[in-house]
């Protein structure tokens, strides 16, 4: 899946149970939109008419349509004010494990 002319950002989740594969796309720009498919293809078919659906419903509301975010560039920076506890917990556990506090916290967020 490319999603290269799609102009939204989209978060894919792989739902496949046993033997029967499935996926889901959010598309944050439309809040709760979400899209199934039984293939990437699928969903990303359904991603594009989930989105041509709702840019069409927001012009007959009268309201305005989210700016195509698909562009969007990230610098890596990620500035969060966090409890002094927590800080110092996570400051510990990096030193134990030998590296850098950003990487710490970095690898404890790549984890779902």
């Amino acid at each position: 899946m490319n999603g290269k002319d799609v102009e939204y950002d989209f978060l894919v989740h792989n739902v496949s149970e046993k033997d029967q594969k499935g996926y889901m796309a959010i598309i944050p720009a439309f809040g709760d939109a979400m899209v199934f498919g039984d293939d990437l293809e699928e969903l990303e078919d359904g991603i594009r008419f989930m989105i041509e659906t709702e840019i069409e419903d927001l012009k007959k509301a009268g309201k305005p349509i989210p700016k195509p975010d698909r562009r969007s560039k990230y610098s890596g920076k990620l500035i969060i004010r966090i409890d002094p506890v927590l800080h110092e917990k996570l400051s510990l556990e990096s030193k134990a494990r030998q590296i850098s506090l950003n990487k710490y916290i970095e690898r404890k967020l790549a984890v779902e």
